[in-house]
This record gives C-alpha cells, sequence and structure tokens, in this order.
C-alpha cells in the first residue's frame, strides 16, 4: 500500500490543468474513493439502493434489522435493542415508532420499572420473518456477486473486526455474547456484509467526523471542499457527480460552506442556472489543516489491520462500488469504469 502522506502530496500541489474535467483527470477521485470512509459510505448507499430493488412488503432494511433482532430474544427496552443492532438512540426511536405505527411490534410498560418500555414482535411481525431471511439472502447474494466464497468469508472476518473496534465516536453496539439458542438471530445477522458495511460505517464516519470537527466542518464538508479544491471553477451538477449525491445534498451542503465564505461562486458563462464554484483562502488552510487528519487515519486503521488486509478490503469495496455504479440514484463519474484505475 503506498504511503497516504505520500500520495497526498501529489493533492497539495498548485494545479496547472484544466481541473474542471471529471472524465479527463479522475486522479483525485482514485484518492478520495480509497480512504475508506468515503468507500463505506458508497458502499451503504449500494445496499440500501439494492434492498430498495427487492420486493420488501414495505420494510426498510434498518426495520428489517431491528425486526430480526426481536425476533429472537425476549421483549426488551427501545435502548437495549439500539445497542444490540448498533443504532443510534434516535434513530432506533424513530424505527420502532415506525414498527409500532405497522403493526409489527408491540411498545408496552415494564411492569417492574414504569420508566421502561419493552418492545416486543406483534404476530403480524412474526409472519415477515421467513421474508426477511429471504431478503437478506438475496441482497447479500447481490451485493457481493463478482465476489468469489472466499473474498466474501474473508471480507466479513476483516469488517467483523472493525464494526467491533470500540470508540465513542459512533454509536454503541453490544451483541448478545452468550451462546444461547436465542442469540442465534443476533449472530446470523451479525454475519451479513450489508449490516457489516453499515457497522463499519458507522465506526469509520466517526473517526472522519473526530478529525474534521475541529476545523468546523463535517466528514461530507470536506469531501465537497477537497473536490473543489481539485477541479477549481467546478459546477454544482460536477460535485454531484463526483461525490454521488443528488441535488438536494449538493445543495445543502455547498450552501452551507458558501454562507460560511469558504466557497466563493460565480455564474457559467454557457449555462446562468448554473453555478462554478472555488475555494476561498480561509477555505485552503481549512483543507491544509484537515487533508493530513484525514491521512492519519489510515495509522489509526493500521491496529486493526495490515496494509495487505487494508488493500483487501478496499479491493472488494471497490469492487461492489463499481459493480453497482449504476443502481444508485447518482452514479459516480468513472473513467475506464474504474476509479482504482
Amino acid at each position: 500500500m503506498t504511503d497516504p502522506k505520500d500520495q497526498l502530496s501529489a493533492f497539495t500541489q498548485p494545479l496547472s490543468r484544466d481541473a474542471s474535467s471529471l472524465d479527463a483527470n479522475p486522479a483525485p477521485l482514485r484518492f478520495l474513493y480509497s480512504r475508506l470512509p468515503f468507500l463505506l459510505k458508497r458502499s451503504d448507499q449500494i445496499v440500501h439502493a439494492l434492498h430498495a430493488t427487492i420486493d420488501t412488503a414495505g420494510v426498510t432494511l434498518p426495520q428489517a434489522e431491528l425486526l430480526w433482532l426481536l425476533a429472537g430474544c425476549a421483549p426488551c427496552s427501545q435502548i437495549e435493542l439500539a445497542r444490540e443492532g448498533g443504532f443510534d438512540k434516535s434513530t432506533a426511536a424513530l424505527i420502532v415508532a415506525n414498527l409500532v405505527a405497522a403493526g409489527w411490534c408491540s411498545r408496552s410498560q415494564d411492569g417492574s420499572d414504569r420508566r421502561r418500555k419493552l418492545i416486543a414482535l406483534q404476530p403480524a411481525g412474526q409472519d415477515l420473518i421467513g421474508t426477511l431471511a429471504a431478503q437478506f439472502s438475496d441482497l447479500q447474494q447481490q451485493l457481493t456477486a463478482e465476489l468469489g466464497s472466499d473474498q466474501r468469508h474473508r471480507l466479513a472476518r476483516l469488517l467483523s473486526r472493525l464494526a467491533a473496534f470500540e470508540t465513542q465516536a459512533a454509536p454503541p453496539w453490544l451483541p448478545r455474547r452468550e451462546p444461547a439458542a436465542a442469540a442465534w438471530h443476533s449472530q446470523r445477522l451479525f454475519a451479513l456484509p450489508s449490516f457489516l458495511i453499515r457497522r463499519s460505517l458507522q465506526i469509520a464516519d466517526g473517526l472522519m467526523q473526530r478529525r474534521c470537527a475541529p476545523w468546523g466542518i463535517t466528514a461530507a464538508q470536506y469531501a465537497a471542499l477537497f473536490i473543489v479544491d481539485q477541479y477549481p471553477g467546478i459546477t454544482q451538477i460536477g460535485v454531484a457527480r463526483a461525490l454521488g449525491w443528488d441535488a438536494s445534498t449538493t445543495a445543502l451542503v455547498l450552501g452551507k460552506l458558501s454562507r460560511r465564505e469558504l466557497l466563493v461562486s460565480r455564474r457559467c458563462e454557457a449555462d446562468r442556472r448554473q453555478k462554478r464554484f472555488d475555494l476561498t483562502m480561509p477555505a485552503h488552510t481549512v483543507l491544509s489543516g484537515v487533508t493530513p487528519q484525514v491521512a492519519s487515519l489510515e495509522s489509526e486503521l493500521h491496529l486493526l489491520f495490515t496494509s495487505a488486509e487494508l488493500d483487501f478490503i478496499i479491493h472488494c469495496l471497490n469492487n461492489v462500488m463499481t459493480t453497482h455504479n449504476e443502481v444508485v440514484q447518482v452514479p459516480l463519474t468513472y473513467c475506464g469504469g474504474n476509479l482504482m484505475g
């Protein structure tokens, strides 16, 4: 694996090219998508996009995961369920509220603790479990269709290591450890690539956000600044193509950066409806401070993985990303069909 600091040097020099063309120069995109937080983010988008193509009887993927966990346990509190699935409290509360509204589970008061609400699977939810099992299986087959069996198992083992990494930067994940028959459901879910990608993203994104926070920006804002730096004068549509964002997300992120005076925009001469974006001097200061921190994330990951293992994860996730690029609402810009070259 190339030292990320050496890779960074190629992206901290003044640009002497027409960097506005994503197709003409994909090198910055390759750099960004060889960083695990961004690769996992795109892979998670693909997981949800593939799930949307399956006949799910109106059950979203997060709802399916919580229903599956409820099928393997006695009534439990909402906090316990959130920790079991690795969800933050607010996300779990929203999912449970929707499950209750759909009649798939119930929420009742704990007789021994009036402050505690117990979540339990209802018959209508129990009837879905067999369907969910088939859907989970279908999703994994589609997701890893281009990976061999050995590659799939090795990827799952490595992502399990990252998923279990203890950090305050991500919601706690406390799966049951006892070898009880009831734990079969959770153990099966936690071995799925779709779940491991989601949980690994929480870890990597949390570590990334922690590095960006001292500079007052988010990981998404860093990605936008990086792209504008590498492709000066890029349009909003260009940013969306580079990062695989929909129009509203792109407008929101660029708008916040503009209001903070980290971006300056001008109307396109060819199309007055479009804006071109450039960094301001304060943005260069922020970017030069954050980018080395992004590279330092590689060092932290090397506490978990060897260079060969990290290369393998990146190779497999890039395979997922390139195979399913068109299934996502906004396909990424590619050169030769592969961002990794």
